[in-house]
């Protein structure tokens, strides 16, 4: 089975092989529950550097740097040799700034903007009944990624477009 932990085969020799499992089952249910990344950066006789990183939580278990310097601690502390120095490095999820689209966010920036469906239809080649279907109040259908990304960047062009001199 591939490792969890890039490149933990660095740690053999220096970490048990018990150690070596006890990290692995460790990392397997930090992926699965909370979707955390790790990676050993680099290895000497008296430093180990990890970084973790954490993605999307479908289950949202989300950690602030903080609780990731912890977690990395939980796991590493009771396998690595004594005069060890753990050094963390630990990025938490970042939610991107597309997640705030919807159809009351693309409406109002319409409305500000001016802009109308043919508009937003004729600069596209998106459907007019596409578009509507997806703006009505109606159907509140949950945009994709995709949909709200490309909405985000359509009216942050127009937006730097309009302030240009």
């Amino acid at each position: 089975m591939k490792p969890l932990i890039k490149n933990i085969n660095s740690l053999y020799g220096i970490i048990s092989e018990d150690g070596i499992l006890h990290l692995e089952t460790a990392a397997r249910l930090h992926r699965q529950y909370s979707n955390l990344s790790f990676t050993v950066i680099q290895v000497s006789d008296n430093k180990i550097i990890v970084h973790v990183i954490q993605g999307r939580s479908s289950a949202e278990n989300y950690f602030d740097q903080k609780r990731l310097i912890q977690i990395v601690h939980e796991m590493f502390d009771s396998v690595v040799p004594p005069g060890t120095k753990l050094n963390i490095h630990a990025v938490p999820y970042k939610e991107p700034e597309v997640n705030i689209v919807d159809s009351k966010w693309i409406n109002n920036r319409m409305h500000s903007l001016g802009i109308k469906v043919k508009d937003i239809a004729e600069e596209t080649g998106i459907d007019r009944s596409q578009i509507s279907a997806l703006l009505s109040k109606e159907d509140p259908r949950p945009l994709s990624q995709t949909m709200k990304a490309f909405f985000y960047y359509y009216f942050k062009s127009k937006e730097s477009s309009i302030k240009r001199p």
